[in-house]
């Protein structure tokens, strides 16, 4: 598979994300699909798990007890991904999830 096609496939992942989330959360996430819009899903992914505190959406989810819908988690349980990451980005993503107590047992 190409880095084009795997990244398109991120793509339809991170909507499915995107509806995962609503139905936990019971609310929409208009900032996550507006930075999938404006960035596109690896942008959107890297711009999250790099940013210095976790998105609202994150500790709501922390909140619920499902952090396996985060994109940290997603990048980290789902190895087909990892071409599109980078080893930074894995690290970034794994210390997030221990900080709210949640390990991917990778």
């Amino acid at each position: 598979m190409t880095i084009r096609q795997l990244t398109q496939d991120f793509e339809v992942r991170c909507v499915k994300i995107a509806e995962d989330v609503e139905a936990v959360l019971r609310r929409r996430v208009p900032r996550f699909r507006g930075l999938l819009a404006r960035r596109g899903a690896v942008g959107a992914t890297t711009h999250l798990i790099r940013a210095p505190t976790p998105s609202d959406t994150f500790t709501d989810l922390w909140a619920e007890g499902r952090l396996e819908h985060t994109v940290e988690a997603v990048i980290l349980l789902e190895p087909k991904w990892n071409p599109l990451f980078t080893d930074d980005d894995r690290k970034a993503a794994r210390e997030r999830l221990k900080d709210y107590g949640w390990s991917t047992n990778e």
